[in-house]
């Protein structure tokens, strides 16, 4: 350390804590398909069965519980 005139404060790290991940409750179901009673909350990636019914010409409302 002291041939390149480093100090111990050089080496600390932030005083910042790491973030911590945020925890989410339950949410939710927004869409049921009648057909098969399997639910989707809104949330990430538009389930297979809504997505084609999408392409078939339906409406999410339609689905809205």
């Amino acid at each position: 350390m002291a041939q390149y005139g480093i100090s111990v404060a050089d080496l600390e790290l932030d005083a910042k804590p790491a973030k911590r991940a945020r925890r989410t409750g339950k949410v939710a179901e927004k869409y049921r398909n009648p057909a098969t009673g399997e639910s989707w909350t809104g949330r990430g990636r538009t389930p297979k069965w809504l997505a084609e019914a999408e392409a078939a010409g339906k409406s999410r409302d339609q689905f809205a519980v």
